[in-house]
């Protein structure tokens, strides 16, 4: 559940011999530290600082796909100190999530809440990340997944891209013995006419 931010702490007190200038830059760097973040989630570096967040293993075990990482920090959510623990840091909200997700009806509530537990004007409430920044496996500047109609034009402008990049390489590796029938089965289930075009 979405919880209210924390109170602020309370402020350092001035030590014996401390200029106003240095108290001032003393508070001024713990208030950098806590000050919340810029709501911006067309920025595919802020995403990856948001994914990177979910490293430790131990805080965020064993969580079904719709709430992956990448799910979790589309939403502008981070992990938590606690386990289970989601916190966006626009808003300062908390979201706990639950233990046991078997149920359905508890990974649909945790679902919505990933949306929703966000303070009322947080701007994450209704401006996640584009979905393609989920879609890790393509190259970033193609986006989103290619739907099935678009795929086969996709992978083969890819696969051409990587083509040229590795003919202006100087000098190519030596392919496995093994792989060259490999080769020829991928080429005939393209096709005679994707054959020719490749």
């Amino acid at each position: 559940a979405a919880t209210s931010p924390a109170a602020a702490p309370a402020a350092p007190a001035a030590s014996k011999g401390e200029s106003l200038a240095e108290l001032e830059a003393r508070l001024e760097a713990a208030e950098s530290e806590e000050a919340p973040e810029p709501c911006r989630p067309h920025s595919r570096d802020d995403f990856l600082r948001r994914v990177h967040s979910f490293s430790n293993a131990r805080l965020w075990f064993a969580k079904p796909a719709a709430l992956s990482p990448p799910q979790c920090a589309r939403h502008g959510w981070r992990l938590g100190a606690a386990a289970d623990t989601l916190v966006c840091r626009v808003c300062l909200a908390e979201f706990k999530c639950p233990t046991s997700l078997d149920d359905p009806a508890a990974l649909s509530a945790a679902e919505g809440l990933l949306r929703t537990a966000h303070q009322p004007l947080c701007a994450w409430l209704s401006n996640p990340s584009p979905e393609s920044f989920g879609s890790l496996l393509l190259p970033a500047r193609f986006g989103a997944a290619p739907s099935l109609a678009e795929g086969a034009a996709r992978a083969l402008e890819s696969l051409r891209a990587r083509h040229a990049a590795l003919l202006r390489l100087p000098s190519l590796p030596a392919l496995a013995d093994g792989l060259s029938p490999a080769l020829d089965e991928a080429a005939a289930a393209a096709g005679p006419r994707r054959r020719a075009v490749m």
